[in-house]
């Protein structure tokens, strides 16, 4: 479990990978969809204009094409864990995103400033960051009619779990938290492939932990023993 005072250490570049016992990198694509058209906004006491993008992001408890579920109170807290950072505008999502949970400055394109919950859907709102490289190429791809998904990246643990028509998924557990949301243009891996590989790197963990249990309790046994 990825406690909060961890997660801000990754979200503010401490942590360049999720190392943290327990916890991996967790990211999951979906396509970006527009609740309404991208919008140009001014704001009243600086004057200074940007690209507004408001969409769906993710979805609870719906298995996802990666093979994950977030059960609904498992986003809401990384939804509202998000908060302070959101209201301090330090939330930026590059273009295409990196394997590790660092946020990597000269990539970004979009400061997330707004996410909320509506039934099971999670919507957020972004700024295109048209001073950065990126976020130039972003506004760019947007205006030809590219299609952009937006990949949630976080840091938390996942249980495979067995779904009522015997498949299975990856159930990701309690203190999960968002880093970041990035912008691609790449489909969501479908494959099996990656199910496989996260249920034997899970199993690998267990097995580990119960040979440590095992060597734990022998050596109390033996201690035991020698008290005698």
């Amino acid at each position: 479990m990825v406690d909060i005072a961890s997660a801000k250490l990754i979200m503010e570049g401490t942590i360049a990978s999720a190392t943290l016992e327990g916890c991996q990198v967790i990211r999951d694509t979906s396509t970006f969809r527009l609740i309404k058209e991208p919008e140009v906004v001014t704001e009243g006491k600086t004057g200074r204009k940007f690209t507004r993008l408001t969409g769906l992001i993710q979805k609870a408890d719906t298995p996802n094409e990666n093979g994950r579920v977030y059960p609904f109170g498992v986003m809401k807290e990384a939804i509202e864990a998000l908060g302070p950072a959101i209201k301090e505008r330090t939330v930026l999502g590059e273009l295409d995103h990196p394997d590790d949970a660092k946020i990597h400055t000269e990539n970004a394109c979009l400061l997330l400033t707004k996410v909320w919950i509506e039934g099971k859907s999670v919507f957020g709102q972004f700024e295109i960051l048209e001073g950065m490289p990126k976020g130039q190429m972003l506004k760019a791809l947007i205006d030809q009619g590219v299609t952009i998904s937006i990949s949630s990246r976080g840091v938390g643990d996942m249980e495979v779990q067995l779904m009522e028509d015997g498949s299975e998924v990856n159930e990701v557990m309690p203190g999960f938290r968002f880093v970041c949301f990035d912008a691609v243009n790449e489909p969501s891996v479908k494959g099996t492939a990656l199910n496989m590989m996260e249920s034997k790197q899970r199993k690998q963990r267990n097995e580990f932990n119960e040979r440590k249990m095992t060597a734990e309790k022998q050596l109390a046994s033996a201690i035991k023993e020698f008290l005698k």
